[in-house]
């Protein structure tokens, strides 16, 4: 304000008043509906709860839609950690915000879920089919495993589940992997936690596909795994058609000049 007595009781002109931008005013809403409130999903509102300090109600009325927070930022912020821990975070996180960090994590879990079914899948035909490999994983006199096995294998077309359903169930399939891996007398080292856990899978696979030592991919390269696996089929279908569509063009050559 100036220091002229005469201006100490005038109003400012309308026009030099800083009006609230629609953006942010609107912003944050848009940023919890968007990107903060289905990641909460993901990750599960009582960790975030418990990462918060607050009551693990208050978050589950978050994510029921209930109510809303106040400080959608700091939510944000506990997402990404909870994320971080499950295993979803990927190098290069720290130049983005939280809340960009939180609209690629469903992204993520989608991955992690397929993951899953594509290692149940791979290791179901290594070891003959699903009952097989169900049966693999219980061990002798075990329980039976297989309508759990089939349920993993269609999780690729079933809707995204929680990060902490997903990794008990690649923790469990690790533990098997880590049991295979030992039973060939090979050794690997991995991330600890979930990440790790992926790893650990990875490494049974190529051992059961014929590697000749365990091959332990970096945390990005195993959400990777699924989407390379499917375009390297593309790749293997493209070629049968090309070669297909030879052969037949040869087979119409030799009947004209027949």
């Amino acid at each position: 304000m100036a220091d002229n007595p005469r201006h100490a009781f005038s109003v400012p002109p309308p026009e030099t008043v800083r009006r609230l931008n629609p953006v942010d005013r609107d912003g944050s809403f848009a940023a919890w509906l968007r990107a903060i409130k289905p990641a909460l999903a993901v990750v599960g509102p009582t960790a975030v709860a418990s990462k918060m300090g607050l009551a693990a109600r208050t978050a589950r009325a978050w994510a029921a839609g209930e109510r809303r927070p106040e400080a959608a930022r700091e939510v944000a912020r506990a997402i990404v950690a909870v994320a971080r821990e499950a295993g979803l975070g990927l190098p290069g996180d720290e130049h983005f915000r939280a809340e960009e960090i939180c609209a690629n994590l469903p992204g993520r879990a989608v991955m992690v879920q397929c993951f899953i079914a594509v290692a149940v899948g791979m290791l179901g035909e290594r070891h003959g089919d699903i009952r097989a490999l169900a049966r693999a994983m219980a061990g002798e006199g075990g329980p039976d495993l297989e309508p759990t096995v089939r349920r993993w294998l269609a999780l690729a077309s079933g809707e995204l589940r929680s990060i902490g359903d997903l990794n008990r169930i690649v923790a469990r399939l690790a533990k098997f992997s880590r049991y295979e891996i030992r039973r060939l007398r090979r050794r690997f080292v991995t991330e600890p936690g979930p990440a790790g856990d992926r790893q650990a899978i990875v490494a049974h696979l190529s051992l059961a596909y014929g590697a000749g030592k365990p091959a332990v991919l970096a945390r990005q390269e195993t959400l990777a795994l699924p989407a390379a696996l499917a375009l390297a089929a593309l790749v293997v279908l493209a070629c049968q058609a090309i070669t297909a569509i030879s052969q037949s063009l040869v087979a119409i050559g030799d009947l004209k000049a027949g």
